[in-house]
């Protein structure tokens, strides 16, 4: 090992992350945040919602409302491919009948293991009102959702009921 390594792998943690590609770009998520991606299968609809609000999503008998990343940022319109996923995400925990959230995938979400130093700030990149923040590892773009303006975006509509979730 050289004195390089030693320095980066000193300084630097090995982070497994999930790649999450969308129709216009790809989402990195921490892996412990992606619940499952499970396959992608028929969801109830709830009409009078926005557009981005694709419905609720029957996992494991919970229904975790699903949206579009894409729709909601105004950058496009989900596209429902042979081979795509639903990612299950983790709740932060700003309300209790929130306790997963999900989006539709393009086919191939993979898991990544990169050095946190890799991972860059890119502020060259779009950065729309439902991004945390929009990243680069080596030349390749990445954007990082806002979970918690999502989570709150979906409280606001106020479909949820107390217990909707048991």
């Amino acid at each position: 090992m050289t004195d390089d390594q030693s320095i980066q792998s000193s300084e630097s943690r090995d982070l497994e992350c999930m790649l999450l590609p969308l129709v216009n770009r790809t989402a990195l998520l921490p892996a412990e945040t992606v619940v499952e991606l499970a396959p992608l299968k028929p969801f109830d609809m709830i009409h009078s919602t926005p557009d981005w609000f694709l419905g609720f999503y029957d996992w494991r008998g919970v229904r975790v409302p699903i949206v579009s990343l894409e729709t909601i940022n105004e950058v496009g319109s989900p596209k429902i491919s042979v081979g795509g996923r639903v990612a299950i995400i983790q709740n932060t925990g700003i309300d209790e009948r929130i306790k997963y959230l999900s989006v539709i995938t393009q086919p191939t979400p993979e898991g990544k293991n990169v050095f946190e130093s890799d991972i860059e700030e890119n502020p060259n990149a779009d950065k729309y009102k439902y991004d945390l923040m929009t990243v680069k590892i080596g030349s390749d773009p990445y954007v990082i959702p806002d979970i918690v303006a999502l989570e709150k975006a979906i409280l606001s509509l106020n479909i949820l009921k107390d217990r909707y979730f048991d």
